[in-house]
């Protein structure tokens, strides 16, 4: 929608929307929320930009966190109320992550290059609200843990792992 003498946007009805993503690598825009993975194709011109839902993929649960997975420029990585999972972008399908790496109210879901996940879930360490966490967990590519950290007095939401690659 736009709107005269504001700045131009396009909007899409989407319900809980929690997580946006921009994909280089497929020229599209992903987006979760409430039980579902929407890709967008963003078109349009700067001054009347379109969105439109290219593809809507059901998942199970309250969609919350996405991110890419390092290695793999076919997967992404989501959470939901329960699960931690990695969803397939050709073939739409979502898999549990394994072992302890899928675990419950997991606000942050990420691996670095060399494949560790990395991962920030509510805990009683951070007394600000239900929604934080003091600790980041560190796991290997099979779901065992790794290493915790804690950091006394943290209020995390998020702790996903960026890089940039040099071409």
């Amino acid at each position: 929608n736009t709107t005269a003498g504001a700045s131009n946007y396009a909007q899409y009805t989407f319900t809980s929307p929690h997580g946006v993503l921009w994909d280089p690598i497929y020229n599209c825009l992903w987006a979760i929320g409430q039980t579902q993975i929407i890709k967008f194709t963003v078109g349009g011109t700067k001054t009347s930009p379109t969105l439109s839902a290219r593809r809507i993929s059901t998942i199970p649960g309250i969609g919350h966190d996405l991110s890419f997975v390092f290695g793999d420029e076919n997967k992404l990585f989501f959470t939901n109320s329960g699960n931690v999972w990695k969803y397939d972008k050709v073939s739409e399908v979502s898999i549990k992550l394994p072992a302890l790496a899928n675990g419950v109210a997991v606000k942050a879901v990420s691996n670095q290059p060399m494949g560790q996940i990395v991962e920030a879930k509510t805990n009683a360490a951070c007394s600000l609200n239900t929604w934080c966490t003091a600790t980041v967990d560190f796991y290997d590519e099979t779901g065992g843990i790794k290493q915790t950290r804690t950091v006394t007095g943290a209020a995390f939401y998020k702790a996903d792992v960026w890089w940039y690659e040099y071409q």
